[in-house]
């Protein structure tokens, strides 16, 4: 799960804090990856931020041997 937050700098203690919420805590344990905002969440709301796929699960319906300059038509299988 990914939040967006707003980072309060406290230098006089060298520490960055982070409010998520009193409903969101029992997700913030261990260690955490921080990252910047990517520019079009700039102006976003603070809070949730819905997974996204990395990878697209389509597969694709042309055959790899269509993609060949010369495609085997037989496959050699042992005996």
């Amino acid at each position: 799960m990914c939040y967006l937050l707003t980072a309060i700098p406290i230098p006089e203690l060298g520490i960055v804090a982070f409010k998520p919420g009193i409903n969101q805590l029992h997700h913030f344990s261990g260690r955490m990856i921080v990252m910047p905002a990517p520019d079009e969440l700039r102006d976003a709301d603070a809070g949730i931020i819905e997974d996204q796929a990395v990878l697209s699960r389509i597969i694709d319906a042309c055959p790899p041997a269509s993609l060949m300059k010369i495609p085997k038509l037989k496959r050699w299988e042992s005996p």
